[in-house]
């Protein structure tokens, strides 16, 4: 019956493929020795990756399936709005990238990727293992020439450090799936849409919250701003070269997911500006106060 729909065979001695499908003849030349073992590389490279995530993600993950049902979780992001926002709501705080050394806030997790943190802040790895009681993911994307620049991170169980894999792929060919999104994480790459913020909150819906607030994420079309870790001067111009369009992309395809798959759970933007209106927004007395244009909005203060 399979041979009915689908047929591969050699004609004019070896020079063409016939392919049938459904009854429809096409006639192509064969692929050169060159590529087919190029494309057998990709093939291969993808199943070991596919092999590699499971057992990790496994491991890192299986522990938290549905972690927060009941309670509220809160993305700490780095973007300048953060500085507007005193710990008004109460919820377990998840921290990205250099807000994990902000002052007076106490951290559940943290997220980290690749080895941009690494050049960005020297000393994070030792930063971090200072933080034993946060719960510590380091990413890294699914790809042989980024697997180099994480360190090796000894004792790693003592200090509350785990690794996951993220989807993103940024050489050709363009075997990228990391627009698709799956509920379980377990066994599929974290999210990632040209910043960490996707990681965090994928595994923030995996833990299933009642409410997941996005703060310090401006995703601000200038860049995202961030502060230095050893002096948090939240008003620095430096800013990282972000795709802010994908990122923008990348939000609404998670409230697509969302919808689908965590229809119970409300996603709330902190003071927004760059997803304003995307998500449901909420703003503090503190950020209204430098914005006295947003009080001619019929906007939600907490």
């Amino acid at each position: 019956m399979m041979g009915r729909i689908f047929s591969i065979k050699p004609i004019c001695a070896g020079q063409y493929i016939k392919i049938t499908i459904f009854g429809i003849k096409i006639k192509i030349k064969p692929l050169s020795m060159g590529f087919q073992n190029f494309i057998s590389k990709i093939v291969a490279r993808e199943v070991y990756s596919a092999m590699e995530v499971k057992e990790l993600h496994r491991e890192t993950f299986s522990r938290f399936l549905d972690y927060n049902v009941g309670k509220n979780v809160a993305i700490w992001g780095c973007g300048p709005t953060i500085k507007h926002y005193n710990n008004e709501l109460n919820t377990v705080n998840v921290a990205l990238n250099k807000a994990l050394f902000l002052d007076n806030t106490d951290f559940a997790f943290s997220f980290a990727q690749d080895a941009a943190i690494l050049r960005t802040c020297p000393g994070y790895i030792d930063k971090i293992k200072a933080k034993k009681e946060v719960v510590k993911f380091i990413g890294n994307f699914l790809q042989p020439q980024h697997h180099l620049n994480m360190p090796v991170i000894k004792e790693a169980e003592k200090y509350n450090i785990f690794k996951y894999y993220s989807a993103a792929r940024m050489w050709l060919p363009a075997m990228d799936f990391s627009w698709e999104l799956f509920p379980d994480i377990t066994c599929h790459p974290l999210a990632d849409f040209s910043s960490i913020s996707f990681a965090a909150l994928h595994f923030a819906l995996f833990t299933h919250p009642d409410k997941i607030y996005l703060i310090g994420l401006d995703s601000n079309i200038g860049g995202v701003n961030l502060f230095d870790c050893h002096n948090p001067a939240f008003n620095s111009k430096k800013g990282g070269n972000y795709d802010i369009y994908n990122m923008l992309r990348g939000y609404k395809k998670f409230k697509e997911f969302a919808k689908i798959y965590y229809p119970d759970v409300e996603i709330t933007s902190v003071n927004p500006v760059g997803l304003k209106g995307l998500f449901k927004d909420v703003y503090t007395k503190d950020y209204v106060n430098e914005h006295p244009e947003l009080l001619k909005e019929n906007i939600e203060v907490i």
